[in-house]
């Protein structure tokens, strides 16, 4: 089957998702006056994840080449469940049901009890994250930050896999696939000392994409800077520079992410419409439409 007829209908169900894509004005206005919004902003998870859900569910229909990446992509959602699980099992508590994402019909997890990670772990053993629950308690135990770290890292290993697995004609899919990568990578990087208390050469080990780019001592100099050695971008790798510019520290740099990747993905819209570049680009879009959505709530709940 040739490409125009292998994607007409993913580019007219694409098209048609688009609609819900807001537009930067309204993200602006959005985050400036969110009492304005109508409706107003909420982050209850039983109102923001199943409009997201049919987002993938349509695109896992309508785009056939796309499907594994949009899979381990939507693993990145799941897993989510999982560690919740995972916490509620070593916390010997019952599972916060507020905080449960509804991922149906797509989720492999349901809600679950166990009084021990060793009894979820069995209860697991049929489903997609058996073996990586089985894994996850026979290396970290009880160790809550350990497991959640090993469980992003292996959710995130599986994307990166199935990037590197697009064909060469599917690049701009997988650059922009990487970049998504690269900017869990540097947040892991950016909360190794301070927030997860890791040696930075541990921390290094955890990235998925900037540890195949980068020599380790690079990245390790970036765990450990510090505001009072100088501007961040005097330990930033050459490639970042020409990607992100001349940052002052991590929030300049995170802001800076944001910013190239949404351009990034708003210039794939309006690429060659044969490659699953569109779809992935639209799909990362209404992602952090969530998250801003979710953001502007929060804010809004404390004001």
């Amino acid at each position: 089957m040739n490409a125009p007829v292998r994607f007409s209908y993913a580019n007219a169900r694409m098209r048609a998702l688009k609609n819900d894509l807001w537009e930067p004005i309204q993200i602006s206005r959005l985050r400036a006056a969110p009492a304005l919004s109508v409706p107003a902003p909420t982050d209850a998870l039983e109102d923001l994840y199943p409009p997201l859900v049919r987002w993938y569910v349509t695109l896992l229909h309508a785009c056939a080449p796309a499907r594994a990446v949009l899979l381990a992509m939507f693993r990145r959602h799941e897993i989510e469940n999982l560690k919740l699980l995972w916490r509620s099992a070593v916390r010997g508590r019952a599972l916060p049901s507020h905080c449960w994402r509804p991922l149906a019909p797509l989720d492999s997890l349901k809600p679950m009890r166990a009084s021990s990670p060793a009894g979820l772990v069995e209860l697991l053993k049929t489903t997609a994250y058996g073996h990586l629950a089985a894994e996850t308690w026979r290396s970290h135990g009880s160790d809550l930050v350990a497991a959640e770290l090993a469980m992003d890292a292996w959710v995130l290993s599986n994307l990166h896999d199935a990037a590197v697995g697009l064909p060469a004609r599917e690049a701009p899919a997988r650059d922009l696939l990487f970049a998504l990568l690269r900017e869990r990578d540097l947040d892991i990087l950016r909360r190794a000392r301070d927030g997860y208390r890791l040696e930075p050469s541990f921390a290094v080990g955890l990235t998925t994409r900037l540890r195949r780019e980068h020599r380790r001592e690079a990245l390790v100099a970036l765990a450990v800077w510090q505001p009072s050695r100088g501007a961040l971008v005097s330990v930033l790798p050459a490639s970042l520079v020409h990607r992100y510019g001349e940052v002052k520290d991590w929030d300049d740099l995170m802001a800076a992410l944001d910013r190239v990747r949404t351009a990034e993905c708003r210039r794939l819209l309006m690429a060659w419409p044969f490659q699953i570049a569109p779809s992935i680009a639209a799909l990362i879009l209404r992602e952090d439409q969530m998250r801003i959505w979710a953001s502007v709530a929060s804010m809004g709940r404390r004001a």
